[in-house]
């Protein structure tokens, strides 16, 4: 097993301890959130999101509607995609298979436009942006 850090692997002895080098690096530094579509993660996934919710509620109900609406310090990034509804993207063929066609529409330029996104680039959204 490897040592725990650049500074250990390399043999580099310094005056501070790790929690001061952290802290200095980290008052320079910039958060930089970095999504395109494609990557993995779609907003739209609500299955996962209600799970979590639940989840949550299970454990802390009486915290649900503060987590839900109080904090608006998380973010998280919406496509420029749109998935269609189940109504406008399944079809049956002429032999009577279901399929499903065309189930995103790409630079959706309605939600372009309403959430003043950039298409060509990453869009991070904190919740008290919307």
């Amino acid at each position: 097993m490897g040592k725990k850090n650049t500074l250990a692997n390399n043999h580099i002895e310094v005056e501070f301890s790790d929690e001061e080098i952290f802290d200095t690096i980290f008052k320079h530094a910039k958060q930089n959130y970095e999504a395109h579509f494609g990557e993995g993660y779609w907003i739209d996934h609500w299955t996962y999101i209600l799970d979590l919710v639940e989840n949550y509620s299970a454990v802390y109900p009486d915290l649900l509607n503060e987590k839900l609406y109080g904090d608006n310090e998380y973010k998280y990034f919406d496509s420029p995609i749109y998935v269609l509804p189940r109504s406008e993207k399944i079809c049956i063929t002429k032999d009577g298979k279901v399929r499903r066609y065309g189930s995103i529409l790409h630079d959706d330029n309605e939600k372009i436009s309403k959430l003043n996104m950039n298409p060509a680039i990453s869009n991070w959204l904190r919740n008290e942006d919307n």
